[in-house]
């Protein structure tokens, strides 16, 4: 019982930058929907400063449109993204698929559907 108050009390205090967060992601200008989708997909049991500076570097190099395997920059030391060579093909097969994706997220279906759908069709995102 403590412990559900505590954590009401805690979530009360961080509901509004919860809340803020999340329409700042309602802000991203949809060409740069891959690109954090590219981010989803490299923090997994990797550090979230690592996945922001893959991020930029694939978006500065226009991945999207001259896909590659970006492995060598997944396993950069700099940048290290645990299971790089996995998390590279995981990045080429959502890029092949990201029409699909965008016509999901575009979609008028409920977001637990859309979460469903995602973890059910791209590999290396799940559910939590």
């Amino acid at each position: 019982m403590y412990l559900q108050v505590e954590l009401q009390e805690r979530y009360n205090i961080l509901s509004p930058l919860i809340k803020k967060r999340i329409e700042d992601f309602s802000n991203i200008e949809k060409d740069k929907w891959f690109y954090e989708l590219i981010f989803c997909l490299c923090t997994p049991q990797s550090k979230a400063a690592n996945a922001l500076i893959v991020q930029n570097n694939l978006f500065d190099l226009k991945f999207f449109e001259n896909p590659f395997n970006p492995a060598t920059i997944l396993a950069n030391r700099n940048n290290y993204i645990r299971f790089h060579n996995q998390k590279g093909i995981n990045i080429l097969n959502a890029q092949k698929i990201f029409q699909d994706i965008k016509i999901m997220l575009e979609s008028n279906i409920n977001s637990a559907s859309k979460r469903l759908w995602l973890s059910m069709n791209v590999r290396g995102l799940g559910l939590k």
